[in-house]
């Protein structure tokens, strides 16, 4: 049975630790399809996405701590979040999903995009 890194235990634990990663310049978006075309659709860089990350707080969490679940990729433990933000003057839903891999000072963005379903 894995288990979730102690120290990340804390949703505030870990989303300080996302924080400082960002600072450092060592966070990663991850190019899956939903997150290229949100980022494309509305004009959204690598830093803009970076600052809606570092904006996350407690209350927007939906689900964690969790420990990677699919074996063939690097153990660490995962987050997601639900985030309202502002995007071409309308609210929208945002899912995020992070990842800080085991023993790797780095935060990876598995997914950011308006959330399935809350599309107009």
């Amino acid at each position: 049975m894995l288990l979730v890194d102690d120290t990340l235990r804390s949703v505030n634990a870990f989303l300080d630790m996302a924080r400082s990663y960002i600072s450092q310049g060592h966070a990663s978006i991850v190019p899956r399809r939903k997150n290229r075309e949100f980022a494309t659709e509305y004009g959204l860089t690598g830093e803009h996405l970076c600052a809606i990350v570092r904006k996350l707080h407690a209350v927007h969490r939906r689900n964690g701590p969790m420990e990677e679940s699919d074996f063939a990729k690097p153990p660490g433990t995962l987050f997601d979040f639900l985030k309202n933000e502002e995007l071409d003057g309308r609210i929208r839903p945002l899912y995020i999903k992070l990842k800080i891999p085991d023993g790797e000072p780095r935060l990876l963005v598995l997914s950011i995009h308006v959330q399935d379903g809350a599309e107009d």
